[in-house]
């Protein structure tokens, strides 16, 4: 019987042990030859083999490959983590075995060696087994697939037995050196070996930037669910810089005679805690970072590209945009049609001639959106980034200063608006009311240019000039295009919606004193009283919440004779006037 109980524990099944429902291996019921207490003792030792028999069916399922896009009946995708997983399984399992024949041999010599033997030479692999058929039900409930199988391990290894302890990080250094060899093909080589998507860095595809930015290189990101919560953030990100940056200057030689010496320092890794860990990718990402450095401000002027991208999205050259205005006013009157877009870049194109250089005007590209009822409102700016430069200046960068043109351009047009109206205003006595409006745009757009834009643009290129860390810039220029949208009244919806009603309005104004009717209509200025009131209202309130934003400047030159706060928005005689 006990030569039959070693086949049990060694996972089999006979006539004395069979499986029951459940697949657990248990004493055949009602054998003549056993009695009900030896056979409890009995069941108790099976479940070694149960654990066997589940892990072993568990390593036989889902060490093969297939292809990325099949599953197991469990729903578990095949991957080379699952199979470096099952390899390191198999290993403890494989000792157990072996226990189990150095048992039988003894058996085999001493006849009268008895059951409390044998339990007693598995005695350690209760623990052991059962802390692996733990992990491989987990696995399964959560469909683990990937680096995330490396996370499982991990958490696993917190046990209180130092067997089992030992054991689990043994499987979970086969793992790291999976994840080991995938960071060295991705951060040395800028390669993206994952046919199975299992790392925690992934493709984004080939997108073309809403902006018109950089095209035809992949883009890439972190895959949080991926990220093991042993490896740092901080690492992550250093890691996706220094293989995206590999992957776009392909052909390069970027970390030049040091690969051979990354490569080694990757394959010596045993363990995600490591410092050499850190210490390796701060130094590839210095080294990377360094290059990258000269090759956008010293190679390729990243510094001029930043005037360029002050000048047109941030409207820092008035007089191509007041010229521009002259020529598209009355192509973008009304909703766009079919020519609209191509007739503006026209206007664009001639309003620029001797203003900017041919080459970074063919960059930059006028877009209708077709579906607006007002052709301005339908504008934007698309413009492609010069290659590197895409490195310092992103999608995100991008998009936000879209996001600023859109909106100085309706303060502009407002502005330049109300200028053509002065000599209607002249003529129809209105120049006093007239000039209280130019004074708050004026105002508002000066401190846009000047304690906004101008501000940060000084900023953001000493920065780049103090540094030699293209993280750094990046993260710079990063902070740069959030501290103007922040002071740009874009991230407070009401305010902001309240500045475009005001130009809207404004808008209307100048509409109604170009009439041949002359006076602008009492409803419309007191509507314009209340909206300037509702602004200067909003900014007060506001402004304590927000002690790094500059908007103490703005309202103490809008009000820095108490005009507006004592009349509160606009002088009612100018009101009374146009009854």
């Amino acid at each position: 019987m006990l030569h039959e109980l070693l086949f049990a524990l060694n996972g089999h099944t006979g006539f004395i042990f069979r499986a029951d429902q459940t697949g657990s291996i248990k004493v055949t019921q009602a054998l003549p030859f056993i009695h009900p207490s030896e056979a409890s003792l009995l069941n108790e030792f099976c479940v070694l083999g149960t654990y066997c028999r589940k892990i072993r069916s568990f390593i036989t399922q889902h060490r093969g490959f297939l292809s990325a896009a099949e599953e197991n009946s469990d729903g578990l995708k095949r991957g080379v983590y699952l199979r470096a997983l099952c390899d390191g399984i198999e290993q403890t399992l494989n000792a157990y075995c072996e226990r189990i024949i150095v048992v039988e041999k003894e058996l085999l010599n001493d006849q009268d060696l008895s059951l409390a033997f044998v339990r007693s030479k598995l005695e350690e692999f209760f623990p052991i087994l059962g802390a692996l058929d733990d992990l491989v039900s987990s696995i399964i409930s959560l469909e683990a697939h990937g680096c995330y199988l490396v996370e499982i391990l991990h958490r696993n290894t917190f046990r209180g037995q130092v067997e089992v302890a030992a054991v689990l990080k043994k499987i979970l250094k086969r793992c790291c050196q999976v994840l080991f060899r995938q960071m060295m093909a991705w951060a040395v080589y800028g390669l993206l070996d994952d046919q199975y998507s299992e790392f925690f860095i992934q493709s984004e595809g080939e997108k073309e930037d809403t902006s018109g930015g950089f095209q035809g290189k992949q883009r890439f990101g972190l895959r949080p669910a991926m990220l093991p919560s042993s490896l740092p953030l901080c690492i992550a990100e250093r890691l996706l810089f220094v293989g995206e940056s590999l992957h776009l200057l392909q052909g390069q030689a970027i970390i030049g005679d040091r690969e051979d010496e990354f490569r080694a320092r990757f394959l010596q890794l045993d363990e995600l805690e490591s410092p050499a860990l850190g210490t390796l990718v701060d130094d590839m990402h210095a080294c990377v970072s360094e290059h990258l450095w000269r090759l956008v401000l010293e190679e390729h002027d990243v510094l001029a590209e930043l005037r360029l991208l002050r000048d047109t999205y941030l409207l820092g050259r008035g007089e191509l945009f007041l010229t521009f205005f002259d020529r598209a006013r009355i192509l973008l009157q009304g909703p766009p049609r079919a020519t609209t877009q191509f007739d503006v870049n026209v206007a664009l194109q001639q309003a620029a001639r001797g203003m900017l250089d041919e080459e970074p005007l063919r960059r930059f590209q006028l877009q209708i959106e077709m579906g607006h009822r007002d052709g301005w409102r339908a504008l934007r700016l698309s413009y492609q980034v010069r290659w590197p430069l895409q490195l310092v200046f992103g999608t995100e960068v991008i998009d936000k200063l879209q996001q600023l043109f859109r909106f100085l351009l309706s303060m502009r047009r407002v502005q330049f608006e109300l200028h053509r109206c002065w000599r209607i205003a002249m003529a129809q006595k209105e120049r006093l009311l007239l000039h209280q409006l130019l004074f708050f745009i004026d105002t508002l757009y000066g401190y846009m240019q000047t304690d906004v834009v101008e501000s940060h643009v000084t900023q953001l290129i000493q920065q780049m000039k103090e540094t030699r860390d293209l993280d750094t810039i990046r993260q710079a220029v990063e902070n740069f295009a959030t501290g103007l949208v922040r002071q740009s009244f874009l991230t407070l919806t009401p305010i902001h919606d309240g500045l475009q009603e005001l130009f809207d309005l404004l808008l209307l104004f100048c509409t109604c004193l170009e009439r041949s009717s002359g006076k602008p209509l009492k409803e419309l200025v007191e509507k314009i009283q209340r909206q300037i009131s509702f602004l200067f209202d909003s900014l007060s309130t506001v402004k304590p919440f927000f002690p790094d934003v500059s908007w103490n400047w703005l309202l103490l030159r809008i009000d820095f004779n108490k005009f507006i706060s004592a009349h509160h928005g606009m002088d009612s005689n100018f009101i009374e006037s146009n009854k």
